[in-house]
């Protein structure tokens, strides 16, 4: 109501809702893209598993079309139901692990990462070839050298070849401050070459391969 009453359209609608079924037909509009270039559709967010039972929805319609569906998630679901019901729908999944210690995770994501790491040990155990861990760069928190190769030995133990590294984007700084939010983190350099190279040595040095952030055939789904 607003959106429409505003005389100087301050106001947008960001975001619309869909039911599943309708949802799959927008989407399958796209199906010769997906087919051209070896795609589908991803499941990103925020965090979609917050929603399992849409997204178990979603990906089981468009996983019976022949859609492939990759999912990005931070770890943090019900590993039982999410093996028994989103998974078997999946092609493959982008798991983002950002701290090793219990207690930095505490401080920096609001929760331990006990949770995430069951739910990789999981998923590594269960669908290791679906799998790729993906490590946000962030500088001064996610980047340092102890906490990368930390991280290394909890992937190497777990037995998977290769990670992807996010460097870090600050373009969300411009965002924050447009709402009015406060800064708690206010790194607004892109990171270099040369510091995501350092990054990405900590794991070679551990014998994980590092792959480009997206993955090979999945980088070309569409969200």
């Amino acid at each position: 109501a607003c959106v429409s009453a505003c005389p100087a359209a301050a106001r947008r609608i960001a975001g619309t809702a869909w039911e599943p079924d309708a949802l799959v037909e927008l989407l399958l509009r796209d199906l010769p893209l997906y087919e051209a270039s070896g795609g589908g559709v991803t499941l990103s967010g925020g965090e979609a598993t917050l929603h399992l039972d849409f997204a178990a929805g979603l990906a089981a319609r468009l996983a019976g079309r022949g859609v492939h569906v990759l999912l990005e998630t931070c770890g943090w679901f019900d590993g039982g139901r999410f093996e028994q019901e989103l998974l078997p729908h999946l092609g493959a999944v982008f798991f983002d692990l950002k701290i090793a210690d219990p207690a930095d995770h505490l401080r920096f994501a609001g929760r331990d990462n006990a949770r995430i790491l069951d739910n990789l040990a999981r998923l590594a155990r269960v669908a290791p070839e679906r799998l790729l861990v993906r490590v946000p760069l962030v500088p001064r928190i996610t980047d340092s050298t102890a906490n990368l190769r930390a991280l290394a030995d909890v992937v190497r133990v777990l037995g998977l070849p290769r990670v992807a590294l996010l460097p870090y984007n600050p373009l969300w700084l411009p965002k924050r401050r447009a709402l009015g939010l406060d800064l708690p983190y206010d790194h607004d350099a892109w990171m270099s070459e040369g510091d995501v190279e350092h990054c990405a040595d900590v794991f070679r040095a551990a014998r994980i391969a590092v792959v480009g952030g997206a993955g090979d055939r999945t980088n070309r789904n569409h969200r």
